[in-house]
């Protein structure tokens, strides 16, 4: 049979990090497994009443993870949700998690707690989105080669309306360059 240290050292070396919340405002912490570490924060921070897992949440999701929690605890079944929202490591960095937990209830239907598992994403989300930018430019340029029969000014217009799209920019130029390389037009 597997041992209790066994356990632990299983757990602490995985990259979940393991949680049991208080179901209150600020999700205070019962319990946080020790690989909490990958974030930067100490286990004893969580367990000394320092932090609460609210503490760490994002304040952009926080109103999402409130209201979403809201709807599952509102059920009258044992229920598990997953979700995805970014917290902000001791240093200050925004890593994106996805949460599995699942709402422990007494025989009376009250909310016991929630044990929970977080995993960090942030690679994940960073290459998700690195495929939309991506497809957005192929896309871009597929419209771009179907423009043949189109005006220079309007091809001019389309590049740089998708290239402030394309960028996230809030403003763009385009420089075009004579065949004899001595003049730049500029447009924006």
């Amino acid at each position: 049979m597997i041992s209790s240290e066994d356990i632990e050292t299983i757990i602490n070396s995985s990259h979940a990090v393991i949680f049991l919340w208080k179901a209150d405002e600020e999700w205070t912490v019962e319990f946080v497994s020790d690989n909490i570490l990958q974030f930067g924060y100490d286990m004893d921070e969580f367990r000394d009443g320092k932090l609460t897992y609210a503490d760490i949440v994002h304040p952009d999701d926080m109103g999402h993870l409130k209201k979403s929690f809201s709807e599952y605890s509102g059920k009258d079944k044992l229920v598990g949700f997953t979700r995805q929202y970014r917290i902000i490591t001791k240093f200050g960095e925004v890593r994106w998690v996805d949460e599995r937990s699942l709402i422990k209830r007494k025989a009376s239907g009250d909310i016991d707690g929630i044990q929970g598992i977080i995993f960090d994403i942030t690679e994940n989300k960073k290459a998700e989105e690195a495929l939309q930018i991506n497809e957005a430019r192929l896309e871009t340029l597929l419209r771009l080669n179907q423009m043949s029969s189109s005006s220079v000014k309007e091809i001019i217009e389309f590049i740089l309306e998708e290239g402030i799209k394309l960028t996230g920019s809030e403003a763009g130029y385009f420089a075009l360059v004579n065949q004899s390389e001595d003049t730049i037009t500029i447009h924006s």
